[in-house]
């Protein structure tokens, strides 16, 4: 980002970020801050995966790309779904799926601006709009975090 600022303003930057791939907190989102851009996390439901609703033995349909992901070989869904299990009561108690638990909890971390959140329906992206109107205390984030890095 700092090379092409040299060419033109970037304004934002649009890169995958979510509970299980984190690899831009150590350079990008301090960039980001310090220098007043934007990040629009894209995939912070891991292509469904950290929605809990896919088990080790998921059968995907053919030509869905998943099925050859790193994320979604049986023992980082394994992985994946004991942290769901941990961040769920919180969930629970504010009587919101784990999707929305976990899109609020990606709008809630230093430098991210926007989780861009695909859908496959019409319900589903109802369903993530709802993860706005979530207000998780500063306790909750810092359990969920406590929780996602010893992920």
């Amino acid at each position: 980002m700092e090379e092409a600022e040299k060419t033109l303003e970037i304004v934002s930057n649009q890169i995958p970020f979510s509970m299980v791939n984190r690899g831009i907190e150590e350079e990008t989102v301090p960039y980001c801050i310090e220098n007043n851009k934007s990040i629009l996390a894209y995939s912070p439901l891991e292509r469904g995966l950290l929605t809990g609703k896919i088990a080790p033995g998921y059968k995907f349909q053919e030509g869905d790309h998943r099925a050859s992901h790193k994320h979604f070989q049986p023992d980082f869904i394994e992985k994946t779904n004991a942290l769901l299990n941990k961040v769920k009561p919180v969930a629970e108690q504010h009587h919101v799926s784990l999707g929305q638990l976990v899109l609020r909890w990606t709008i809630e971390r230093p430098g991210i601006t926007v989780a861009l959140a695909g859908a496959r329906n019409a319900e589903q992206a109802v369903q993530n709009a709802g993860a706005a109107d979530i207000h998780l205390t500063a306790e909750e984030i810092s359990t969920i975090n406590d929780l996602v890095n010893q992920f």
